[in-house]
């Protein structure tokens, strides 16, 4: 009688919600398959030192014994035999899962298995040895990274569930967070959570001894996996904490001995990417400063680090941060990395946020802290931080009573409606900066959300909800939180509203080139926060600083004691036409057209006056004075008001004609443009002429508002959110040459067949610069028509205001059809216009001035 074929028993195991294979011994006989079936069945769901197991299922057919080879009762006894699973710490490809008597018999295909397992037992007849199998096991592989090339680890299969081994083969590693960096040094003393645009750094002198000490705390085996994040500060941390081994601790820690043979770089072990500090250097410059890690960081990424994608607009609103969903699933590929490696200790030094990630949570490391963790905690902090327990999250119930102790700057905690959530991470990357996130700490952000209505869309509560934690016991606040925008004043229809809350509107195009001023209510409009209601008969102007004495200005002490000068001046958003620039990349800031400009005549007393008044003397170059500070009445919930500031040179300076004006097109201020009194500085970005003005400072320093500090500044086009250091740039103070075309609207349809086209636009350049000409194409600029220009003041140097032009641009007789219609300007210092928007890309989207395009139709 010729034996049924042996069958490899298959049993399919779900672990760390992955699905894979485990696939055991050939079974040379019937008997043998029915023994070891129950008894691997058995031991999977029962034995005490397997961890892991959610489910088992055995797919393979048992048949049943035949004669005379295994009768029932022997199948009963085996069953009762001391049977066991050992694990094999060797990674196979193994392949014909079925083994049959006759060639014919086709064999199922597993590969990539992640760990060969042997079913023994003293009444197991038919299984073989370890020595067998590996005599008859096909090619053995390293398995790797199941996806991405984040580190130094060659790639080989697909990603599979975790080894399942023994209590006494569970892997441990050591993590250690590095030693002080010049980072943690500065932020130390900067209580405001201030980034200080420290980019990669290395470790001070107190990070240094720490890191030498560290050799001596670390009681690992010789044969230890040692894995490096490629940020420098835990690179340096690495080396001195080697020196046991011989590596010099010079202060470039390139020389020294060889390392020892296990050591990784892996860039999974980087920090959460959230400020400067955490952007680290391209792999090739990594390798050069530190030579010894040149097998290392082999495989290392030559860009590693988290860099937001063009259309990635939550990124791009957001700042550099990097969203803690992709910090998630980087951790998740390094606990599963740890889990492959055959190395039973491995030490890893790298950071406290994501060590804490990698843990499951808990208290951030100190520096050079060392902590154990066994491989058990690393599978259910896998199992707890996965996005997929979010619903586990919302049941967990949170007092207030406990939110209201995380506000210090190494636990953040905030409440929203009914959630609560730990933003520690997200703190230094606060577009808004992290001081005023702290503002929240320990309570709701409700008030602030409703200030800064920016926050209500869908992508900031979806990036919220990343770092929620928990439900707020009793659920939100009881009374609905007052609407700071609910006696805003009334507005024009025709404006072209950007955003309600705060208010931003321009004026439409087609309006502008109407007349040479722009009439009050069609001016556009720029908040940043709701605005206040002032008192005129009440409301003074404090004047004080350095070198001067403190006077308080009444509107009528202005309106008296100082001699009124008017001026017609143009005031430009700097972000006027940023749309454009959207074209290229998208751009962080309001979507405005060609309409946030406006010329008015506006009536004051000037601002040299004033401060010559109050007692600042050109006489020693006005001290140590470099700057006047100036702020506003808008404030947010927390009592921050808008504030800016100009050069000294600039305020003191009576040909600059800087103004604390109070009227505006012969009449008082309206609200929006700052009643009762406001700077209006001719020439200089608009975000810089205050509105509602309070207070004007004298300083050796310019603002420090968020406004004068991280925004308004313009860079490369190479510098994204992932790169930017505010600190580089200055504040833009006097603007480009401008144009724009108002008529023909873009997609109007002009009546034809046409001879010729009239268009109209205007052109304006800052610090005083008249414009002398301006060039007009309809064939995209092959060829020019010089435009007619009417100036309101074309003296140089105080040339405040926007020039109107015209121009009767001929066309190709009988033209019907598409048209693309350019202008570009040229200011008395030659100073032109740049052809394409590209080479200008900058990610505020600021000082646009490329050629102005407009598509028409000829019907």
């Amino acid at each position: 009688m010729t034996p049924p074929p042996s069958k490899r028993l298959r049993i399919e195991v779900q672990a760390d919600a992955e699905s894979g294979v485990l696939l055991f011994e050939p079974l040379d006989t019937p008997a043998g398959a029915v023994c070891a079936t129950a008894a691997v069945q058995n031991t999977l769901m029962r034995l005490e030192s397997c961890e892991r197991v959610f489910c088992s299922q055995t797919l393979a057919a048992t048949p049943t014994p035949p004669a005379g080879v295994c009768d029932s009762r022997e199948s009963e006894r085996s069953l009762e035999g001391d049977f066991k699973i050992s694990y094999s710490q060797t990674y196979l490809r193994c392949e014909a899962q079925t083994q049959a008597s006759t060639s014919e018999e086709a064999a199922d295909q597993c590969s990539g298995l992640q760990a060969a397992h042997q079913v023994a037992g003293p009444s197991a007849p038919g299984v073989r040895s370890r020595a067998e199998r590996q005599s008859t096991t096909p090619e053995l592989v390293h398995m790797g990274v199941p996806s991405g090339a984040r580190g130094s680890e060659p790639l080989a299969s697909p990603k599979l569930f975790p080894i399942f081994r023994p209590k006494t083969q569970w892997k441990t590693l050591h993590i250690v967070r590095h030693g002080e960096s010049e980072y943690n040094a500065a932020t130390s003393v900067a209580r405001d959570f201030r980034d200080p645009q420290i980019y990669d750094p290395r470790l001070t002198d107190k990070g240094r001894r720490q890191a030498a000490k560290l050799a001596a705390q670390l009681k690992v085996p010789e044969g230890a996996l040692w894995v490096v994040s490629p940020l420098t500060r835990a690179v340096e941390t690495f080396l001195l904490a080697r020196r046991r081994l011989g590596v010099t601790p010079s202060r470039d820690l390139a020389a020294g001995a060889a390392l020892p043979a296990k050591v990784v770089v892996r860039s999974e072990l980087a920090e959460h990417l959230a400020t400067t500090g955490d952007i680290g250097l391209p792999a090739t410059t990594l390798r050069h400063r530190f030579p010894l890690l040149c097998e290392a960081a082999a495989e290392l990424p030559e860009r590693w680090w988290f860099a937001p994608e063009a259309n990635d607009v939550a990124a791009k609103r957001f700042g550099r941060a990097e969203p803690r969903k992709h910090m998630q699933e980087r951790v998740g590929q390094f606990r599963r990395w740890v889990q492959a490696r055959p190395e039973q200790v491995i030490v890893a030094i790298g950071h406290s946020c994501m060590f804490r990630e990698l843990t499951g949570g808990g208290r951030h490391l100190k520096n050079c802290e060392p902590a154990r963790c066994e491989e058990a905690q690393l599978a259910s902090a896998g199992q707890t931080q996965r996005p997929a327990v979010e619903d586990a999250a919302k049941q967990r119930e949170i007092h207030r009573e406990e939110v209201a102790k995380h506000r210090t700057r190494d636990s953040v905690w905030v409440t929203y409606k009914d959630g609560v959530y730990d933003v520690t991470e997200f703190a230094a990357a606060h577009p808004g900066g992290a001081a005023r996130l702290m503002l929240a700490a320990g309570g709701a952000i409700d008030p602030f959300w409703a200030m800064y209505a920016q926050h209500q869309t869908a992508e900031v509560r979806q990036l919220l909800e990343q770092y929620r934690i928990g439900t707020l016991v009793g659920g939100g606040a009881s009374q609905q939180v007052a609407d700071p925008y609910a006696n805003e004043p009334q507005r024009h229809p025709a404006l072209v509203v950007r955003t309600a809350k705060p208010f931003n509107a321009e004026t439409p195009g087609a309006l502008l080139a109407g007349s040479p001023l722009t009439p009050v209510d069609l001016f556009y409009v720029r908040n940043h926060l709701p605005v206040p209601h002032v008192d005129a008969a009440t409301h003074s102007v404090r004047v004080e600083g350095e070198g001067l004495r403190t006077v308080e200005l009444s509107l009528k002490d202005l309106q008296t004691r100082f001699k009124k000068h008017t001026i017609t001046a143009t005031l430009q958003c700097t972000g006027n036409r940023r749309d454009d620039l959207n074209s290229v990349k998208p751009v962080k800031g309001l979507e405005w057209s060609v309409g946030a400009i406006g010329t008015a005549e506006f009536a004051g007393a000037r601002l040299c006056d004033v401060l010559a008044y109050a007692g600042l003397s050109s006489s020693d170059g006005f001290g140590e004075v470099e700057h006047i500070q100036f702020e506003g009445l808008d404030s947010d919930v927390s009592g921050t008001c808008y504030g800016a500031s100009i050069p000294v040179d600039k305020a003191v300076t009576p040909r600059d004609d800087v103004l604390l004006a109070y009227e505006m097109n012969g009449r008082e201020l309206s609200a929006d443009h700052g009643f009762p009194v406001r700077v209006v500085a001719p020439g200089i970005a608009g975000a810089r002429s205050v509105k509602w003005l309070s207070r004007i400072i004298a300083s050796k320093h310019e603002s420090d508002s968020h406004w004068q500090q991280k925004d308004y500044k313009s860079f490369s086009p190479n510098v994204d959110w992932d790169n930017v250091d505010w600190s580089s740039a200055p504040a833009v103070q006097e603007t480009n040459v401008q144009s724009a075309i108002c008529e023909p609207a873009p997609g109007s349809e002009v009546e034809g067949p046409l001879d010729e086209i009239e268009v109209t636009g205007y052109a304006y350049s800052g610090g005083g610069q008249p414009i002398i000409r301006v060039d007009v194409s309809a064939d995209g600029g092959a060829t020019w028509t010089t435009a007619q220009l009417q100036p309101i003041d074309a003296r140089r140097y105080r040339a405040w205001a926007w020039t109107l032009w015209k121009a009767t641009v001929p066309l190709p007789q009988g033209t019907e059809g598409p048209l693309r219609l350019v202008c570009k300007a040229v200011d008395g210092a030659y100073n032109t216009q740049p052809e394409s928007p590209a080479p200008i890309w900058n990610l505020r989207g600021v000082l646009n001035n490329a050629w102005h395009s407009v598509q028409v139709n000829v019907v």
